[in-house]
């Protein structure tokens, strides 16, 4: 299942051979860093905990804000976890006497050690552990690394490692012999968001698996600084900033398209009336003499543009002083403006190059208003590649894009969002032949922009039982996300329900790589595989490894790379090769049944994980081949099915039908 296997179709005899877990090695200097980073580790003397017992407090700041207060709760949650001792929690500490402290964030023991001036340079949620006398210290550049700061405490000292809600791992014991440490770690990506049921639900889940970016669900302060994003949503254009319900009925040549309120009606902007308003109206002034916005300038007499840049500055960017993303976000469907304006501004730059010279119009008046207001602040636009517009309006000259007028090179404040939802993901989106498209966009998009961020996809919208090829090609994708200097990480999962296909594996994966590119992907999965499936694992290699196979076979035969759609047909899954993947699985099944080291209890859990992956099949069995099987023989099939989904809060397989659904479907036809 290496991401880098599937390069060549020629050589799919041996695919399943080839595809098990083959390294990448990953590089840590002779001198203890880690590309950049300080990460020295030695064996210490000084106990934490002794034969049940602590001399150790954890130290506050005096004035602690409730992520510090976090970070100090889950600290003795785990310890005790580890050896049933808690440290009592102090804001004040006499040096003189002691410094048997763990002392998070800036503390008067960091301040002694200068530790805090030592986190300059650490970016958004780095964090660094230190050795200080008897005490150890944990600083950060912001509040939300204080927290992985601690994740990383143990998962060096204990063993610690989160997989999953109900498997974390941690080497217990009565007596913990602190190392010492010199250490320093920083995510990657800056900003890391895995968009599935559980990570939207639970945002405890979200800080341990060491994730901070989401435009749906806001981190509060107990989680630290959470989200770059501002509450602007992905159709902010027409929903927020000139909100069509608000202008329509006054200003109806400012829209086009849908009138209604779902996804696929809610209008786009005419983007040249935009521009053309810019210069045929005057500004204005935006303040009264005290200073005050002007409450009445908003009411469309100012024009599109202006109107637009005024509600932007006023009721979002001023506003959210601690965001740094700011969506100039379009509807969600394939509508674009066809007036006569449009057209010529489409036929010079092409549809993408009109929405990049309107956006660099806003991002001048943004940028003027931030430098005279704000200048210490960081504040970046952000515009879709997405849909109508995800083709870079470059051209190729002398082997090389370029743009295909100065006008659509994207202003230095703004960052182009790539939504690659129309390519495949069977291969790597850099994969020249056979993900062209794919390669043209993110290659094109590179010679217009400086600043990049990703809509990324995990899931088949139509089809969420169906299993996603991402792990073929997760790691290509976002080692090239990185190379390309990416900043953002959006992957959009299922938001209706938890354990779909190999969906705990997707987004641990997804987590550890987002932090560290460079780690070892071979070694992240078995470690995940093993530690989640147990005797189970090596099926469920195997099980990815033949849906892998069987996916270059759709390749080599009809085309298919992984693209978004309806893929559980019958010439596609006929009941031999159902009947295939069910050899595997009951495999699986019967290592955990035969297992002597296994209580009944986890053989229970097993057994359970094992079911969830078992649903693609099921359905396929109800859904394409009911023929093969008795009516009774159906029942019990049905109601298995049903006990599965429910029992795994599998709310709904497609987007457009709940399991309910879905289950009274199969009961009708019997």
């Amino acid at each position: 299942m290496k991401k880098s296997i599937i390069r060549v179709i020629s050589l799919l005899i041996c695919f399943v051979i080839c595809c098990s877990f083959i390294s990448c090695k990953k590089e840590t200097e002779d001198d203890g860093t880690y590309y950049g980073r300080v990460q020295k580790i030695e064996e210490g003397s000084k106990f934490l905990v002794k034969d049940g017992a602590s001399d150790y407090k954890i130290l506050l700041p005096s004035e602690p804000v409730p992520a510090e207060e976090y970070a100090a709760s889950e600290f003795n949650q785990l310890l005790s976890q580890v050896s049933g001792v808690k440290l009592e929690v102090v804001t004040e500490a006499d040096l003189s006497v002691s410094t048997k402290y763990i002392s998070i964030g800036d503390t008067v023991m960091a301040e002694d050690a200068n530790a805090i001036l030592s986190v300059n340079g650490i970016n958004r949620n780095g964090f660094k552990i230190k050795s200080y006398k008897d005490g150890l210290l944990i600083v950060a550049g912001d509040r939300s690394g204080l927290i992985y700061g601690v994740y990383r405490f143990f998962e060096k000292q204990c063993n610690y490692m989160y997989y999953t809600p109900d498997e974390i791992r941690l080497d217990k014991s009565s007596s913990i012999k602190m190392h010492e440490y010199d250490f320093e770690d920083w995510p990657d990506f800056p900003n890391r968001e895995i968009y599935t049921y559980a990570n939207l639900h639970y945002p405890e889940q979200t800080m341990r698996y060491y994730m901070n970016s989401s435009m749906f669900s806001k981190h509060s302060e107990l989680y630290g600084e959470g989200t770059w994003w501002s509450s602007l949503l992905d159709q902010s254009l027409v929903l927020q900033l000139l909100s069509y319900e608000t202008y329509r009925a006054e200003n109806p040549t400012w829209f086009v398209g849908g009138a209604g309120g779902s996804n696929e009606t809610n209008p786009q902007l005419c983007f040249s009336k935009a521009l053309d308003d810019m210069k045929a109206y005057e500004k204005g002034e935006w303040f009264d003499e005290n200073g005050n916005w002007i409450e009445g300038y908003a009411d469309g007499s100012h024009g599109m543009f202006w109107t637009l840049c005024y509600n932007l500055i006023r009721n979002y960017v001023s506003v959210e002083t601690d965001k740094t993303l700011f969506q100039l976000g379009m509807s969600d469907n394939k509508d674009f403006c066809n007036c006569e304006r449009c057209k010529e501004e489409i036929s010079a730059y092409t549809r993408t190059g009109l929405v990049i010279r309107f956006a660099n119009q806003v991002a001048d008046v943004v940028k003027e208003w931030q430098q005279a207001n704000c200048p210490e602040r960081t504040i970046y636009l952000t515009v879709f590649a997405y849909l109508t517009v995800v083709q870079p309006p470059v051209k190729l000259v002398g082997g090389e894009y370029q743009p295909i007028d100065e006008s659509v090179k994207v202003r230095d404040n703004i960052v182009v969002r790539y939504a690659p939802i129309q390519e495949g993901y069977l291969f790597p989106l850099l994969d020249k032949e056979r993900n062209a498209n794919a390669y043209f966009q993110m290659n094109g998009w590179k010679a217009l922009a400086s600043h990049f961020a990703v809509w990324d996809y995990t899931v088949n919208f139509g089809e969420f039982y169906h299993p996603f090829p991402s792990w073929m090609t997760m790691y290509d994708n976002l080692k090239s996300y990185y190379d390309y200097g990416y900043v953002d990480i959006f992957n959009q999962g299922n938001s209706y329900s938890e354990h779909l296909a190999f969906y705990w594996f997707d987004m641990w994966m997804r987590t550890r790589l987002c932090w560290d590119i460079h780690a070892d992907y071979d070694k992240l999965a078995e470690e995940f595989l093993t530690a989640y499936y147990g005797v189970a694992s090596d099926c469920v290699k195997e099980y990815m490894d033949r849906l892998s196979f069987i996916y270059l076979k759709w390749a080599e035969k009809s085309g298919y790379i992984g693209k978004l759609g309806a893929t559980a047909t019958l010439d596609k899954w006929p009941i031999e090769v159902v009947e295939s993947l069910w050899t595997i699985f009951n495999k699986g099944y019967s290592a955990i049944e035969n297992s002597s080291s296994l209580s009944a209890e986890r053989k229970q859990v097993l057994k359970e994980r094992l079911d969830y992956e078992t649903v693609f099949c099921r359905f396929l069995e109800l859904k394409l081949h009911s023929i093969y099987f008795s009516r009774d023989e159906l029942i019990e099939k049905i109601d298995t099915f049903e006990a599965i989904c429910k029992r795994g809060n599998l709310g709904g397989l497609r987007s457009w039908t709940t399991i309910d659904e879905e289950i009274l479907a199969f009961r009708a036809a019997l």
